[in-house]
């Protein structure tokens, strides 16, 4: 038998170990662990300069739709939701550091957009924008 503290051998029946003086009786040597494996490496979509692209493409797209909503009176009202969403969208595509042209196009768009569908609504609802 062998103390596992300091690896002195005794004579089986020994309760203590007359080197370090650790209890002998009935100890369990320790297990060696299993080799650690590699963690598998996740390959995430979101942040990926397909992702940016696709996201400041479509916030771009849905300020070229916005502005045609400006121009038309009945759809004027529409043109916060679209150029907010789309705004949202080409600025997180900016946060990302796979940012483009239509993110920061995107970006600038929409802000006027928002500017000029307050004027039309507010021409709309006061007939007149002074």
């Amino acid at each position: 038998m062998f103390c596992i503290h300091c690896g002195k051998e005794h004579p089986e029946g020994t309760k203590f170990c007359d080197v370090c003086g650790a209890p002998l009786g009935n100890m369990i040597a320790p297990v060696q662990p299993a080799p650690a494996q590699p963690a598998r490496v996740r390959k995430d979509f979101i942040g990926s300069p397909t992702w940016a692209k696709a996201v400041s493409v479509i916030g771009f797209a849905l300020g070229l739709l916005t502005l045609a909503f400006v121009w038309v009176e009945e759809l004027a009202p529409y043109t916060y939701g679209f150029a907010a969403v789309g705004l949202i969208l080409c600025m997180i595509a900016m946060a990302t550091k796979h940012r483009n042209v239509f993110s920061l196009a995107g970006m600038i768009m929409n802000i006027c957009i928002v500017f000029i569908g307050s004027i039309q609504i507010a021409s709309l609802v006061n007939g007149s924008i002074w």
